[in-house]
């Protein structure tokens, strides 16, 4: 079973109650701490938004995109060679 240390740095999506009402907020996981953990909105820009969520309030955390990471860049245009054998298996 995957732990919320298994996705810092993911962009997931969170379901949680605030009283009676279930809320969700999609953001980075940046940090879980012992009861806690950190979401944030614009990582790295002026308007940076941290949201504090308690565990005991969590009921979903969807990881949805992993985070950008220089092995995952392509740093030269695909040859012709990768583009069809992509095509072949069906990704783009």
């Amino acid at each position: 079973m995957a732990t919320p240390e298994s996705y810092l740095g993911w962009t997931v999506e969170v379901h949680y109650l605030n009283y009676s009402t279930v809320l969700y907020d999609k953001a980075v996981l940046t940090a879980v701490e012992p009861g806690w953990i950190t979401l944030t909105r614009y990582p790295g820009q002026p308007r940076e938004e941290h949201l504090l969520i308690p565990l005991t309030a969590i009921r979903l955390l969807k990881p949805v995109e992993p985070p950008d990471s220089e092995t995952h860049r392509l740093l030269r245009p695909v040859g012709a060679e990768e583009l069809e054998a992509a095509q072949r298996h069906g990704t783009d």
